[in-house]
């Protein structure tokens, strides 16, 4: 589904869309080693005008078990490169847990965050569920939103085609 909302909304054909796609089928990422269970990823899309590539996990929810999740999946897509051009790692979710959203917010790697964008499929309606005067990790979250480290689908979707 999500493909073909990103296929939809790249009508200049600018991107490669490829759903639930083995990671060694992404430019630059190598081939798992001998023995080693393949890996795939929810969603993989690379920039024609650059082969820039975009790796996304997809969870509508975000539990405790796909936090430790997370980590697990970058590093095996870090160890997987082969090539020295960086790539985005980018969760999309509906998550409405303000502390799970400013958790995955807020996910490093070494000193960097770990997810390139953290995508809501409708920030607005969570700032609306949490009203005018929301708890402090709701603020947080707030920030993150205004700041378009959180950001929604359509703004994401225009970020890839520039």
């Amino acid at each position: 589904m999500l493909a073909a909302v990103t296929r939809k909304f790249d009508a200049a054909s600018l991107l490669e869309v490829r759903a639930r796609c083995l990671l060694s089928a992404v430019p630059g990422f190598a081939n798992t080693r001998s023995g080693d269970k393949p890996i795939k990823v929810d969603l993989a899309i690379v920039r024609a005008a650059d082969q820039h590539r975009t790796i996304v996990t997809a969870k509508w929810s975000i539990r405790a078990d796909r936090e430790r999740q997370f980590a697990s999946e970058f590093a095996d897509y870090v160890r997987a490169k082969s090539d020295i051009r960086p790539f985005d790692y980018v969760l999309l979710t509906n998550e409405f847990d303000p502390a799970r959203l400013l958790r995955a917010c807020e996910f490093s790697s070494g000193n960097a965050p770990m997810f390139s964008r953290v995508v809501h499929i409708n920030p607005e309606a969570l700032t609306a569920v949490y009203g005018e005067q929301p708890e402090p990790t709701m603020q947080r979250v707030a920030a993150f939103v205004e700041s378009g480290r959180l950001s929604g689908v359509d703004g994401w979707l225009a970020g890839l085609v520039r």
